[in-house]
C-alpha cells in the first residue's frame, strides 16, 4: 500500500491510490514513516529489495500502531479500548 524510495538521499514517501480517500492512509503512511527513521542506515538495502526483511516491517508496524494510538487519541479525546478499534479506524492490522 505504501513505498519508501530515496531520492538524492531524500525519503520520498509513495501511497497507493487505493487507500487516498481511506483512513486507511495514515496507517500506511506511519508504517512508512517509521521506515525512514528506524531504518534510516539501511536505506540502500531497500533500494536494492522490493519486500525488505521481517523484523524491519515488523518494527515499522509496531511504530505506525503506536501512531494511531496517539491520532486516536487526539481526535476522540479516549485511548482504544482495543486494537479493533484501531483497525476499523485506520486499517491497522490486527496481528
Amino acid at each position: 500500500m505504501g513505498k519508501t524510495q530515496y531520492m538524492l538521499g531524500q525519503p520520498v514517501v509513495m501511497l497507493n491510490e487505493s487507500v487516498h480517500d481511506s483512513n486507511k492512509r495514515y496507517y500506511v503512511m506511519a508504517h512508512e514513516l517509521g521506515h525512514v527513521i528506524l531504518h534510516a542506515d539501511v536505506a540502500s538495502f531497500y533500494k536494492i529489495t522490493s519486500h525488505g526483511d521481517s523484523k524491519a516491517e515488523y518494527e515499522a508496524d509496531q511504530f505506525a500502531s503506536a501512531l494511531m494510538v496517539r491520532l486516536y487519541w487526539e481526535e476522540h479525546s479516549e485511548l482504544p479500548d482495543c486494537v479493533s478499534d484501531l483497525t476499523h479506524e485506520y486499517g491497522v492490522p490486527l496481528e
